[in-house]
């Protein structure tokens, strides 16, 4: 083994555990902003499959585009903290047995359902407003296909416009009247309710911030794979 190659494989050695280091302190400092997302329970009977657990939604899709993130947001609202599960077998034992801290919602792949927006109102909104003038929530997020329903239920019925006036015109509409949303976050919805106000840009939302933090947590592992393959490498 050449002297020269083992010093090349310290030097990079080095350089990812000071690279690994940073992330684990960035990763520990964004943690820290989201204290919900985190979800700790004892597992509630002997052998437990914590693959059952699926987690919190929020750490379950992408957004495809992050101007978008605002509006998203304003749609899951806090939904974006409940437990997604695979049956309600285990959400009951979860929350007999599991030594939960703190208020959660479960949603049961098994049991909970969503409300998409019918194909023929789609149609009657883009004869309204063009088709890039109103898109669906759901289609702008990507996910597992077996969270389908879990996304259903957290975004499926909602359109988000460019500006309020479309929104406004898309909810109210006769035969569409559905719940919009603006890019800035404000809500038009057919039942009488409007809210709106500033929320902060798309880089500065919960979601983006989300984001980033998990791939964050992803480099991090990464780079203690790569730390450990070199550290076999060289020992061999």
């Amino acid at each position: 083994r050449a002297v020269g190659s083992e010093s090349v494989l310290s030097e990079q050695q080095l350089s990812l555990v000071k690279e690994a280091r940073e992330l684990r302190h960035q990763a520990s400092t964004l943690s820290s902003q989201f204290p919900q997302l985190v979800f700790d329970y004892t597992d509630p009977e002997p052998n437990f499959d914590k693959r059952r657990v699926l987690g919190p939604v929020a750490k379950l899709f992408r957004v495809k585009d992050l101007k978008y993130a605002v509006a998203l947001e304003v749609i899951a609202a806090n939904k974006l903290q409940n437990i997604v599960v695979d049956t309600e077998v285990t959400a009951k034992i979860l929350l007999e047995r599991g030594q939960i801290r703190r208020r959660v919602t479960m949603l049961p792949l098994t049991q909970i359902r969503g409300n998409p927006i019918p194909d023929g109102i789609i149609k009657k909104v883009e004869s309204l407003v063009g088709s890039v003038n109103a898109v669906t929530a759901l289609s702008l997020i990507e996910y597992d296909d077996m969270l389908k329903p879990v996304m259903e239920y957290v975004f499926g019925n909602v359109l988000i416009c460019p500006d309020m006036e479309t929104a406004k015109r898309v909810a109210f509409y006769p035969g569409i009247e559905k719940k919009t949303v603006t890019l800035e976050g404000d809500v038009f919805d057919p039942q009488g309710t409007l809210s709106g106000g500033s929320r902060g840009t798309a880089s500065d939302s919960l979601l983006s911030r989300i984001f980033k933090w998990r791939d964050v947590n992803a480099a991090a592992q990464g780079l203690k794979r790569c730390y450990s393959w070199r550290a076999n490498v060289k020992a061999a």
